[in-house]
């Protein structure tokens, strides 16, 4: 968060290039830093204010592109190189130019595979997913169109699989392709997805989804979503890396 400390850091070590994996709260601050030494500035999510809790879109207008004439003149930022936003963007790119004559809509199925063995995990950052499980937008007919977070669910049969369960949630990805609609849907096998469903309605009907400070009988004030955060399992420990042990980074 210290602009200054980054700044003096990217000078001290000559670095061109800064690749922010960071939690999204850093953005800003590390784009700062870029800024004021001209090093390459690239991420992997759109930034968010701690204070705020799913904001209304466009979400990169809100932040980033506000920078964008200052950027011009003074270096290269590429927002959103991660896998959805970032890859995903990609290979739709590739499909609207190279292999389809005519796209309408564009969903983002999100295979959640495998077991890791817990009860209930996160696939990434418990306190930041959490934070977008408000409401959904979607662009439709050129504007965003707000709807309650699972409240649409289906069913889609993949190949050589049972069919899984489809569920709407929010992933605040960039939309590059705004004449498309693009969908971000997690995918659960049934029994995984009725968990999961009914672990999310619990934490938010008690509160635990809270981004709110509250105080303890001990007197203790605490954050009931970093509390949450706290105690769930590590995402960065559901499964191997090419090693076969543990990854140790999300």
């Amino acid at each position: 968060m210290d602009v200054s400390a980054t700044a003096n850091l990217i000078e001290d070590t000559k670095s061109e290039i800064v690749i922010n994996l960071g939690t999204a709260y850093l953005n800003m601050s590390i784009l700062e830093a870029c800024l004021k030494t001209g090093a390459v500035y690239m991420d992997t999510a759109i930034h968010e204010d701690p204070a705020k809790v799913c904001e209304d879109p466009p979400w990169h207008a809100n932040y980033q592109w506000k920078r964008k004439d200052r950027c011009k003149r003074r270096l290269t930022a590429i927002l959103g190189i991660g896998f959805d936003p970032g890859v995903v963007n990609a290979w739709c790119a590739l499909a609207v130019k190279h292999h389809f004559d005519k796209i309408d809509t564009i969903d983002i199925l999100d295979v959640n595979a495998g077991s890791h063995g817990k009860y209930f995990a996160t696939n990434f950052d418990p306190e930041i997913n959490f934070r977008e499980f408000k409401k959904v937008w979607t662009w439709i007919n050129r504007k965003w169109v707000e709807n309650p977070c699972t409240r649409r669910n289906g069913s889609m049969i993949f190949p050589s699989s049972a069919p899984p369960r489809l569920s709407q949630r929010p992933r605040r990805t960039p939309f590059p392709l705004k004449k498309h609609r693009r969908q971000f849907h997690p995918v659960f096998g049934w029994a995984s997805a009725t968990i999961t469903l009914n672990v999310f309605n619990v934490l938010n009907n008690i509160g635990m989804l809270s981004e709110k400070p509250v105080r303890t009988a001990e007197g203790v004030e605490v954050v009931p979503l970093k509390v949450l955060k706290a105690v769930l399992p590590d995402p960065a420990s559901l499964a191997p890396n090419s090693s076969g042990t543990p990854a140790s980074a999300t």
